[in-house]
């Protein structure tokens, strides 16, 4: 007959847990539902920023003073709105968490692609700086 002692010490050899608690349960499926939820949004403004950041038609040495926002801000923008009123609709109580993801993702992949430009002149600082401004002002 086993006891729980020879139970437990058989758990830890073999590197077995216990049962999961119901909270525990909720957490994770919480965390599984909603990275399928952020993901494909994450992976759509990745694609934004990429493309606007890393635009071979913009030379940022050379670039001049920036008089505008550039069409991918207002597409980041766009999307966030529609990601936001969709939330909205559903879940008031996920919209902090999923638009803080969110903007969060736009940041870190804006910084990585900024990060691969090779040079920058006073007109393409003068760009990056407005264009995180603007991304400062989303979250």
């Amino acid at each position: 007959m086993l006891s729980s002692s020879s139970i437990s010490t058989y758990a830890s050899q073999t590197h077995l847990t216990y049962p999961k608690t119901l909270a525990q349960v909720v957490q994770e499926l919480d965390h599984n539902l909603f990275d399928t939820y952020i993901k494909p949004k994450s992976k759509t403004l990745t694609a934004i920023v990429q493309r606007g950041v890393l635009d071979p038609d913009i030379d940022w040495y050379e670039s001049d003073r920036p008089t505008e926002i550039r069409p991918y801000m207002f597409e980041i923008l766009m999307f966030l709105v529609h990601v936001h009123a969709h939330v909205s609709s559903v879940s008031k109580s996920l919209l902090d968490r999923t638009m803080s993801t969110l903007v969060e993702e736009v940041a870190e992949n804006a910084l990585l692609c900024f990060k691969r430009v090779k040079k920058f002149g006073m007109g393409g600082m003068l760009r990056v700086l407005l264009e995180c401004s603007v991304l400062g002002r989303m979250d």
